[in-house]
């Protein structure tokens, strides 16, 4: 009975997406959302805040079926869920990727038998931990028409709480005010005619690009959020002697702190299978690291424990850092509060007061190298009783690099040639990933696999894979390579196609109703270097012209250059983290495919 309330409420939340993207049948005519802080009976100490939310749903076109939801945990219940015709459904929403959380929905479907016909979905809720910071989205996964959100406290709270609101539309207005007693502060936030809530694949994240309110004051400023959130981490471990033998064994045969380091990350990353388990607290606390080294299996807050423990047993200096992947728009410092933070990773204080982090959950990634996904967020460090603020570092775009260099022959209409391509940073993680998790017989497969991507009209043979650990350097692979179609021959001239790269019209963001941003998600180089030895007796007409292209989130250049009997193409692309605002989409779209015309030029070779 429960996996079937499970897959009900899956198909529930994939049909509200579906209703999102569909041609508008259900409109919102009104939605308020009410926030009353109750206090305790001295009315210093906020207690809990009790929710009321009303949404009245409209069919504009056929009869169909609505849906009301609101999501519950162990923060905050669900004391009355009511609309007519309807019960409510409760059960789990746990998360992708995530083997167990104490997430929950309740789903009221809302039947409009008719064209016009109106219903009123509302829930009652008791937010129970109120300094659990509250994020609400404005609007909903429909057309709203007249949208309300309002806070009300006592008066003496009044310099206290308050709401950040981001991405508000240009109607949105925001007033404080006390109320017509004068015993309470009421803030509201009022909009109207906003559209679904529902973002492009490739946009960046709802935090980043949809409609939010932010309810602030939960904390003074991030010291004293970090002493709320230190405690779940002092608890004392009694198996650590267990952890720091198994450090001492792999660190064995290291030289000198960077080895220690690197091992760590790398044995962790290997040995301990990553499954996030998010129950109430256990969200925030780590699980012991002597219990993760003898199950060999946690999640992030784990893993960072157990690398911590394994450093500061051979004398390194190990600390936990909190951290909001790059889904999270905020800092630390603007916003100490639960929200902020997603993900724990380790750090390692090095004696020149410089910080490498420590992700146990990257699998098989250069130590050093970091994922795009934390790219420059801002981190929050243990240090005792007052936390040290950090920021995780952009690395350029050559530190996550899939280079290609190809030196062709010609045989009548076949290019014959030899194959290169080196990988770093996440290329290289996604192949060694790849391969620790196939069978090794099926190893040379997936390595073919992976140059062939795209290269439909490409053969290989003799595919040699070079240097398939972590944390030395960059990952090789060679190959023979034959093209039977490379060549066209019309009369006395001969068509020469390079095949720089895969096409990269599918760089192209969809712009069509399109009201998001766009999202480079994490700065990378593409570099590919391409040379044909020319027959004798042939000749090339002429070089194609350089193509540079710039803009702030790509550079790019394509060049060919002549030297005696052999003509060489190069394409660099750097790609660099960041938005793309919605009015510069048409420009980056415009600058691929300027680069994309260039790269299919045929080469005309002249028969002499």
């Amino acid at each position: 009975m429960y996996l079937k309330t499970t897959v009900a409420l899956l198909f529930f939340l994939a049909y509200l997406c579906l209703q999102a993207a569909e041609p508008v049948n259900t409109v919102i005519g009104n939605m308020t959302d009410q926030y009353i802080f109750v206090t305790d009976k001295s009315g210093l100490k906020l207690e809990c805040i009790k929710q009321h939310k009303s949404i009245t749903f409209l069919a504009t076109k056929t009869a169909t079926t609505a849906h009301a939801s609101i999501s519950y945990d162990n923060f905050r219940t669900v004391d009355n869920a009511k609309a007519k015709g309807s019960k409510p459904i409760y059960g789990n929403a746990t998360s992708a990727g995530i083997f167990f959380d104490n997430s929950r929905m309740c789903i009221l479907p809302i039947k409009l038998d008719k064209v016009g016909k109106s219903i009123t979905a509302t829930f009652d809720c008791t937010l129970k931990s109120p300094e659990r910071d509250h994020l609400v989205f404005v609007g909903a996964n429909y057309p709203v028409k007249q949208y309300t959100l309002s806070l009300t406290m006592p008066v003496s709270m009044k310099d206290i709480y308050d709401i950040e609101a981001t991405n508000l539309p240009e109607n949105a207005s925001i007033t404080r005010a006390p109320s017509p007693d004068g015993k309470n502060w009421v803030i509201t936030l009022a909009a109207s005619d906003l559209p679904a809530l529902n973002l492009p694949s490739d946009a960046p994240s709802p935090r980043r690009t949809l409609p939010l309110v932010c309810f602030t004051g939960m904390f003074k400023d991030v010291n004293d959020f970090y002493t709320r959130i230190r405690q779940y981490i002092l608890r004392q471990d009694p198996g650590l002697e267990n952890v720091a033998e198994k450090a001492r064994q792999i660190t064995s045969q290291c030289k000198s702190d960077a080895e220690r380091i690197a091992a760590i990350h790398h044995w962790v990353n290997t040995n301990i299978r990553y499954i996030a388990i998010e129950y109430g607290e256990l969200g925030w606390e780590p699980e012991l690291a002597s219990v993760v080294l003898q199950k060999r299996y946690g999640d992030c807050k784990g893993s960072a424990n157990l690398i911590k423990a394994m450093l500061n047993a051979v004398n390194i200096d190990g600390r936990m850092v909190w951290i909001g992947t790059r889904s999270i728009p905020d800092d630390w410092t603007a916003r100490p509060l639960f929200s902020t933070g997603n993900h724990m990773i380790a750090a390692a204080i090095l004696p020149s007061d410089s910080i490498l982090y420590l992700d146990g959950t990257v699998g098989a990634t250069d130590c050093g190298y970091y994922p795009g996904s934390i790219q420059g967020k801002q981190t929050l460090i243990e240090n005792g009783d007052k936390c040290i603020i950090h920021r995780v570092p952009i690395l350029p775009p050559a530190s996550n690099c899939d280079d290609v260099t190809v030196n062709y022959t010609i045989d009548g209409t076949t290019l014959h040639g030899k194959f290169i391509e080196t990988v770093s940073g996440e290329f290289k993680a996604r192949l060694l990933n790849s391969l620790n998790n196939t069978d090794r017989r099926y190893r040379n497969k997936q390595v073919l696999g992976f140059i062939n991507e795209g290269r439909n009209t490409w053969a290989f043979d003799n595919v040699t894979l070079h240097n398939d650990t972590v944390n030395n350097g960059p990952t090789k692979i060679t190959a023979e390579v034959t093209r039977s179609a490379g060549i066209q021959k019309v009369g006395d001239n001969s068509y020469l196609s390079l095949d720089i790269i895969p096409s990269i019209l599918g760089m192209i963001f969809e712009l069509e109703d399109r009201t998001a941003p766009g999202e480079i998600s994490v700065s990378k180089r593409l570099s590919r270097t391409i040379s044909v030895k020319l027959p004798e007796g042939t000749t090339l007409r002429e070089l194609p012209v350089t193509v540079h292209i710039s803009n702030p989130t790509l550079t790019a250049s394509l060049e060919y250059t002549s030297d005696q009997d052999t003509v060489t193409a190069r394409l660099l692309m750097d790609f660099t983290q960041g938005i793309i605002p919605l009015k510069e989409l048409e420009n980056f779209n415009n600058d691929i495919r300027t680069l994309s015309r260039a790269i299919n030029n045929k080469l005309v070779l002249v028969n002499q």
